[in-house]
């Protein structure tokens, strides 16, 4: 069994707030490509020769509901269209790997306890959480639980498709 999740984002802060477009440097732009999007093709790509060599494998692609839902105050451009790059790249290599039995999927989480979610203001992400229907951030073992399913064998007829995971807050 091969499979590969391919998890990575960072977005910058100033002051605990999204960086504005009109405040970004093209350096930080490129960097937050670079580790959000840039590395999901070259890692998939990495693995793909051996996953055709078995005919079969899953790779999980880590986007985030900010790249399904309208952009709120908390991300800024950068991190939105590099995720949003993530639901593409994920569907064009879902059509060109599926006659290989590799499937290509992505989950998009919500506000998830986590080290990113550290450098976000608390009155942003109080604000936030009062529209999460389930009342609560997502853990890390809500993801894990996803990729899991994503990666077992027995979601073989699923492809091209993004998992919201999210408390309710995106529902599509």
């Amino acid at each position: 069994m091969i499979f590969l999740v391919n998890n990575a984002g960072i977005s910058p802060r100033k002051d605990g707030n999204k960086v504005t477009v009109e405040d970004m440097t093209l350096e930080e732009w490129e960097r937050v490509m670079a580790v959000n999007l840039r590395s999901q093709f070259l890692t998939s790509r990495a693995v793909i020769p051996k996953m055709k060599a078995r005919r079969w494998g899953r790779i999980i692609n880590i986007s985030s509901q900010a790249a399904r839902k309208r952009p709120g105050n908390i991300i800024g451009a950068e991190y939105v269209a590099s995720k949003a790059g993530i639901l593409g790249l994920t569907r064009c290599l879902a059509v060109e790997l599926a006659s290989f039995d590799i499937t290509v999927n992505a989950v998009c989480p919500g506000l998830t306890e986590s080290d990113m979610l550290g450098d976000v203001n608390d009155g942003l992400t109080s604000q936030h959480m009062e529209q999460v229907p389930i009342g609560r951030l997502g853990s890390p073992n809500d993801i894990a639980n996803a990729l899991l399913f994503l990666a077992d064998s027995s979601s073989g007829y699923i492809t091209g498709t993004a998992l919201d995971v999210n408390g309710g807050d995106h529902m599509a």
